[in-house]
């Protein structure tokens, strides 16, 4: 035995069990049958559906008005009443729009209602489908959604970085920061690939990233349209919006921190340099350009500091210039420094790079003579009195009279050899200056 006697009846079984609205008319909007959910969503009960004309019982009819008007251009014939529903329908097109249902107790229902032909088996239009689907739920979250779009805007509107959404590597949405980074309109911006904006060095780094879902933070340079190269820190991570997968990026603009770098950096090199000349000056006698005393000093004090002095001895020169204070008095200060200048010039020319020529005081020098014995100190001090001889535009030639010293028979301590050198230059002066004398105690 069926269980069922006909397929109407069938029919009508589904759509009362189905969780949206069917209606049925007659091909001059009669309705003639409408499902069980009908019934529940607008508040009539079937008798007081059925025979009634569907537009001017269940529709808002400004919105039947306005889409006839619609219609009637895409059509190019004057579409009204019942008409705007089921035109699209009647010629085979598919029909499917937002419509306001109006219930009986006047509540607007937002639906989607799809309208299709009736056909008898001859393929004759006998009447017209309206299957209305309730959308209250989801425009309500289209609002929720737009909501919150809405606060995000402002929220990353009001940030300090620049934000850019991308989905799929082109920009779909971005801040107002990042159109004023950028330096373009947002309609230039959004739907554009994200990688147009990266300098074309970078872009291989931001392709990782974006692949391994990098969420630190990165240096990369942007393009702006003048094509100036912006220094920026960017950080992103994948998220899901709008039923995609996208990708929110974080950029901040360090122009000003990358100036302050390069400008910090700069300070720091002059300041090294600045340094270099103070440590240069203080190690450094101001007149003649060779090292102070207080070079010598230290030079001289970690020579003696070695272990090895018996195989490696230290010698020491004692210079004075002969009768100096005459020449100041004669000629002028200017020429006495005129003079030193020039010694300080030609007696490192016979000196290694391990010799150290020292302005010991006044008119007083120090050569100091690392691995050197007396023997071979006393040769170079000679050289040292004959090159004196050559300084030139000077009003008188100039001579030296030196003392040599050495650490080569057991002296370790600085004053020790210091005190034999100048003993030893003393005994220069004495025996008639413009000569060498080494240490008596070891000759």
């Amino acid at each position: 035995m069926l269980l069922f006697q006909s397929a109407e009846v069938l029919y009508k079984a589904i759509f009362d069990s189905a969780r949206f609205t069917v209606i049925a008319t007659d091909l001059d909007g009669l309705i003639y049958y409408c499902n069980q959910y009908a019934v529940d969503l607008l508040g009539y009960s079937k008798e007081e559906l059925v025979g009634k004309e569907t537009p001017l019982l269940i529709h808002d009819h400004a919105e039947v008005v306005e889409y006839g008007e619609v219609l009637s251009k895409e059509l190019g014939v004057q579409v009204t009443g019942f008409e705007v529903f089921v035109a699209r329908a009647r010629l085979g097109k598919p029909s499917e729009n937002r419509w306001t249902y109006i219930s009986k107790e006047g509540e607007r229902i937002p639906v989607l209602l799809s309208v299709t032909q009736i056909n008898d088996e001859e393929g004759n239009i006998r009447g017209f489908l309206g299957i209305a689907k309730d959308i209250r739920e989801v425009e309500h979250l289209k609002v929720i959604n737009q909501e919150g779009e809405e606060r995000f805007r402002r929220l990353a509107d009001a940030a300090f970085e620049a934000i850019a959404v991308t989905c799929e590597g082109v920009i779909i949405d971005c801040n107002d920061q990042c159109v004023s980074l950028l330096n373009q309109p947002r309609e230039h911006i959004v739907d554009q690939p994200m990688m147009k904006f990266i300098a074309p060095s970078d872009r291989d780094l931001v392709r990782q990233r974006i692949l391994a879902d990098y969420q630190q933070v990165y240096k990369i340079d942007l393009i702006r349209s003048d094509g100036e190269r912006v220094p920026v820190e960017v950080s992103g991570r994948t998220a899901f919006w709008d039923n995609r997968e996208v990708r929110i990026t974080a950029v901040r603009d360090v122009r000003d921190r990358r100036e302050l770098e390069v400008k910090l950096a700069h300070q720091k090199e002059e300041l090294k340099e600045k340094n270099r000349q103070l440590k240069h000056l203080a190690m450094h006698d101001e007149l003649t350009g060779i090292a102070n005393r207080r070079h010598g000093v230290n030079y001289l004090c970690k020579l003696l500091a070695g272990d090895d002095l018996l195989k490696k001895p230290i010698s020491v020169l004692m210079i004075d210039v002969d009768h100096f204070k005459k020449l100041n008095d004669d000629f002028g200060h200017s020429v006495g420094d005129q003079a030193l200048r020039q010694l300080g010039q030609i007696w490192p020319t016979v000196l290694r790079a391990e010799d150290l020529l020292v302005r010991w005081g006044g008119e007083e020098f120090l050569c100091i003579f690392p691995g050197t014995n007396i023997k071979d100190a006393t040769a170079l001090a000679d050289q040292v009195r004959t090159l004196s001889l050559n300084c030139i535009d000077l009003p008188i030639s100039l001579t030296v009279s030196i003392g040599v010293a050495s650490t080569e028979h057991g002296i370790r301590d600085q004053d020790q050899l210091l005190y034999c050198a100048d003993h030893a230059l003393y005994a220069a002066k004495k025996t008639g200056r413009n000569c060498v004398v080494s240490d008596p105690g070891w000759t």
